[in-house]
């Protein structure tokens, strides 16, 4: 199982749970006029098993946040280069599946990153998978919005949301307290920002789709003051109950990686991730991360694993000696090593510790969302699938990335720079 480890508030009503699973199994909306823009988030309130045999490991994903980014100058060209509505700023990261840039919508005025996939065989099933179960996302102000989908001659496009704040990971490195081993965020801190995670992922999971990578990194953070707001950026293993089968690869990230993933054959995905929300909160509270030790291999994620999975199959963790009692009665519910005993995502919405500053209304917020997931104007299903199933075919030399008086053919190819958004 190891060896695939790389590849890639009381019960809900009957109404809302129809009303998710009717989204997922029918969103084909078709284009319409322009997207209003996601409800802003501004007014959240302030204030032993042997482990498994190695296997050789795996490429790394890209992700939109902010990285040193090797340049890509082995491609061919630049792939905004004379694009007619997207205009490259500079390149913001790069993975062995790809690369992401930060460009300017010239129809919108906004900022935006572009993720670049290369097209051909690496342009699977789970990439459209990933597309989709983003795009149904796409009104929830906690979650990273999905734009659009574009082919250029050698690359799968992404348009999505810029988040101009960075990934949490960066910001717990920059604002924990300094010189005190164990202390990371100040408890209200860590709060402010778990709440919205929650919410966010309380969302995901009402339109059944699982994420299977929560983490500090695909937690990114808009440029709000005096405090970022929240955006989960990245659904790469993603999967949806009511489309896709239930989840058996070995999916995440070592630290993050819930007991049953690495126990069982199959597991539930939206369990998995309230692992992976404890592991987050840990690590705001205390800046380290719960079941790595000094001493573990940190420059191989499978070795590392292997030597954290008696750890993560007993829960065995430290508990941080500074935080509330509420706060560690939540942490131990999440870190339960039993799936079936685990707190579920309802429990932690009506936690006290959860509630504390917790503004009116948010409860009733993914209702309400719920109601109208997929704004007018959006990328229809349709046209993804088909854009998608076209970036599978081997990139193609166009003339100078057919630039305007330069060879240009009458049409552009489907997906290229659309005109309605």
């Amino acid at each position: 199982m190891i060896s695939h480890f790389f590849q890639k508030h009381s019960s809900k009503s009957a109404h809302q749970k129809a009303a998710a699973q009717a989204a997922a199994q029918q969103a084909q909306a078709a284009p319409q006029p322009p997207a209003p823009a996601p409800v802003p988030a501004t007014n959240w309130a302030p204030p032993p098993a042997q482990p498994p045999p190695p296997a050789a490991p795996a490429p790394t994903p890209v992700s939109q946040h902010e990285a040193p980014a090797a340049s890509n100058s082995n491609n061919l060209f630049e792939p905004l280069n004379n694009h007619p509505r997207y205009v490259k700023i500079r390149d913001l990261n790069e993975g062995t599946f790809g690369f992401v840039q930060l460009a300017r919508d010239k129809q919108m005025g906004q900022e935006v990153a572009i993720k670049f996939l290369e097209r051909g065989a690496g342009i699977s099933r789970s990439v459209l998978r990933e597309i989709l179960n983003h795009r149904l996302c796409v009104v929830h102000p906690h979650i990273v919005q999905f734009k659009e989908v574009f082919l250029t001659a050698q690359h799968l496009a992404i348009v999505m949301e810029f988040a101009a704040g960075g990934d949490m990971f960066d910001y717990v490195i920059k604002h924990k307290a300094q010189g005190v081993t164990g202390v990371g965020l100040p408890e209200d801190t860590a709060r402010w920002f778990f709440q919205q995670l929650i919410v966010a992922l309380d969302f995901c999971h009402e339109l059944g789709i699982a994420n299977r990578d929560i983490k500090l990194e695909n937690t990114l953070l808009d440029g709000s003051l005096p405090r970022p707001n929240v955006k989960i950026c990245d659904f790469g293993y993603s999967k949806n109950e009511f489309v896709d089968s239930r989840p058996k690869t070995v999916s995440g990230t070592p630290d993050y990686i819930a007991p049953e993933v690495l126990l069982h054959d199959q597991y539930d995905g939206k369990t998995a991730d309230i692992w992976s929300c404890g592991v987050m909160l840990y690590v705001m509270l205390t800046g380290v991360l719960p079941f790595a030790k000094r001493g573990d291999d940190r420059g191989n994620n499978l070795v590392r694993l292997q030597q954290m999975f008696p750890r993560i199959v007993a829960a065995d963790f430290e508990a941080p000696r500074h935080v509330s009692p509420e706060c560690l009665n939540l942490l131990r519910g999440m870190l339960t090593a039993d799936p079936a005993k685990r707190i579920t995502i309802m429990q932690i919405l009506n936690h006290p510790w959860f509630l504390k500053d917790l503004p009116e209304g948010k409860h009733q917020m993914n209702y309400n969302m719920l109601q109208g997931l997929v704004p007018p104007g959006l990328q229809g299903v349709d046209e993804i699938e088909a854009i998608v199933q076209q970036g599978t075919q081997p990139g193609v030399v166009w003339p100078n990335n057919w630039a305007p008086g330069q060879n240009q053919p009458e049409q552009l190819p489907q997906g290229w720079g659309r005109a309605d958004q």
